[in-house]
């Protein structure tokens, strides 16, 4: 089983839990989901620098902004400045969903591997999450490690097959 360490930054539980299944989609049987949320831009930020993630999905429109600012809503401004903080210590793929228009160039700019704009489509979503996010097969992990086991004891086999009759006469 393949573990997947997901941020979701994005302030509506409802959108949160609906990337949540697509991820979860995506993986499979093959994979388990391990998912930490963050509501606030400051949260995301302090997260994805200080946990290391496979994937993180980002709704940069729909972020709050950290406690000591007087609006609710962040400026898409502080979004791309986190993104951009985080591009520069980690290397996991950044999607960001539901952006307008007139904001993709920027966030793309800021280092998002993608930027999927409005409306919020979940099959593009699951398409992008199975590009940038590699889960390996089960059964070809399976296959692969019975192979390399049978083929060791053939060579060995071998080995030992040749010593006795390169010994006798």
């Amino acid at each position: 089983m393949h573990n997947i360490n997901l941020l979701i930054a994005n302030s509506n539980n409802r959108v949160t839990n609906l990337i949540y299944s697509l991820v979860r989609a995506v993986g499979g049987e093959n994979a388990s989901v391990h998912c930490c949320t963050a509501t606030r831009v400051d949260d995301f930020l302090a997260q994805a620098v200080r946990d290391n993630f496979d994937l993180i999905i980002i709704n940069p429109e729909d972020l709050c902004a950290a406690l000591e600012r007087r609006r609710r809503n962040i400026c898409i401004n502080q979004a791309a400045d986190a993104i951009r903080s985080i591009k520069t210590l980690k290397a996991a793929p950044i999607i960001c969903v539901a952006v307008s228009p007139e904001n993709e160039l920027l966030l793309s700019e800021a280092g998002a591997d993608l930027v999927l704009g409005l409306p919020f489509n979940c099959e593009d979503l699951k398409s992008a999450v199975g590009r940038l996010l590699i889960v390996p097969d089960e059964q070809v992990e399976a296959t692969a490690v019975k192979q390399s086991f049978a083929s060791s004891c053939l060579r060995g086999w071998e080995r030992l097959t040749e010593s006795f009759s390169g010994s006798k006469p």
